[in-house]
């Protein structure tokens, strides 16, 4: 990743009968270090790889959606990193 590159994070909600993406919803304002403590991860860990998102993560991240997100049985929740320049 280049310098003029910035990370951005998603969570990313799957149909888990299809596997189908079917919710995206983009985090604001949060920070690698917030991240890191909200998914138990060390200070060493750049956040991005891909982590599974529990019911109690995603109410910690609820401050830095713009639209609520709340955790339905038959989908799954991942925290994605994409670069954005």
């Amino acid at each position: 990743m280049s310098a003029n590159q910035r990370l951005v994070w998603t969570i990313d909600v799957f149909d888990e009968a299809t596997e189908r993406l079917v919710e995206e919803y983009q985090l604001e304002g949060v920070t690698v270090e917030k991240l890191r403590e909200i998914f138990g991860q060390p200070e060493d860990e750049p956040m991005v790889d891909s982590f599974r998102v529990s019911e109690a993560q995603a109410q910690a991240l609820q401050p830095y959606l713009s639209k609520p997100l709340q955790v339905s049985p038959g989908r799954s929740y991942f925290l994605e990193c994409h670069s954005a320049t």
